[in-house]
C-alpha cells in the first residue's frame, strides 16, 4: 500500500486513476494542476505522485525541483503521458521513476505503480 497524489487536469481521467488505485488498495488523493500542489505534498506526504508532464507546460520543471526540495524528497513520480514513447522515456532520465502511456491499460497502471513501489 502507498500514499499516492494523483495530479491530473482532465477530472474523468483523476477520478478513474483514483479508483483504480484505491480498489488496489493505496491511499489516493487527487488534484488539479491548478490546486496548490505544492502544499497538497506537504499535507500528504505521498510515496508516489503520478502527473501528466506536457499539461503543465514549463512549471513542471519548477514542481520536480520543489518536490526534491520538500520532506516529499523520496516520492517517486511517474509520468502519466500521450507523448511519444522518446520523449516519455527522456522523462525517467530526468527525474521519474517510471511513466504510463495515455491511453492507458489498468494493468499496465497497476503493474507501474507496483514496480515503482518496490
Amino acid at each position: 500500500m502507498a500514499r499516492i497524489l494523483v495530479i491530473e487536469q482532465n477530472p474523468d481521467v483523476k477520478r478513474l486513476i483514483s479508483l483504480i488505485l484505491s480498489k488496489e488498495g493505496h491511499i489516493v488523493n487527487a488534484i488539479s494542476e491548478d490546486d496548490d500542489i505544492v502544499a497538497k505534498i506537504k499535507e500528504c506526504r505521498p510515496d508516489i505522485v503520478t502527473l501528466e508532464p506536457f499539461d503543465m507546460a514549463r512549471s513542471h520543471k519548477d514542481l520536480l525541483e520543489k518536490l526534491f526540495h520538500l520532506d516529499a524528497a523520496d516520492s517517486k513520480l511517474i509520468a502519466i503521458t500521450t507523448c511519444a514513447e522518446e520523449k516519455t522515456i527522456d522523462f525517467c532520465k530526468h527525474g521519474f521513476d517510471g511513466y504510463v502511456k495515455k491511453p492507458f491499460d489498468v494493468f499496465t497502471l497497476i503493474n507501474t505503480i507496483k514496480q515503482v513501489n518496490s
